[in-house]
């Protein structure tokens, strides 16, 4: 029988668990308060904030895939196929096919798509910068090396 990843302590040795003690759950409630300050601050221009990010992506890197878009949105397939579909067909989103793959088709946005993305680049840019307020531009660099990191050691494939 394979031997566990998860490290064995003696329960003697063992401090009370408390969830608050870890920075995944800071992550988490940090994740789920912004969603709602970004789809409030969103709401009156009728884009969620998935929506938004799908607009920031393509304003971004343009020529993306809907695989790509997925990588860098954070969320699944399905969720991000169904979104864009829907932006394409309220014309905020263009759908080129691909002259090596036709299984693919990269997405651009759309003249209409770059009007919504600048419209909502200064309320998505304000509820960040009050999410960083009382930080220094120091701390938010080392911040952000440190968050890289951890990101890096939670995609290190493991098998616990």
């Amino acid at each position: 029988m394979a031997e566990s990843r998860v490290p064995h302590e003696n329960k003697a040795d063992r401090q009370p668990f408390r969830i608050t003690n870890y920075p995944m759950h800071y992550f988490a409630a940090i994740q789920r308060k912004n969603y709602a300050n970004m789809a409030r601050a969103l709401n009156s221009l009728g884009i969620s904030p998935l929506e938004w990010r799908i607009l920031a992506i393509l304003g971004e890197r343009g020529d993306q895939s809907i695989n790509e878009i997925c990588a860098l949105a954070v969320t699944d397939r399905s969720k991000v196929s169904r979104i864009v579909n829907m932006m394409v067909a309220e014309n905020l989103v263009a759908r080129s096919s691909s002259n090596t793959d036709r299984r693919s088709a990269a997405l651009n946005l759309s003249p209409q798509g770059r009007i919504k993305l600048d419209e909502a680049l200064a309320r998505a840019q304000y509820v960040y910068a009050r999410n960083l307020e009382n930080i220094s531009e120091q701390e938010q660099e080392i911040l952000m090396s440190i968050l890289r990191r951890i990101k890096d050691n939670v995609f290190r494939t493991e098998a616990y």
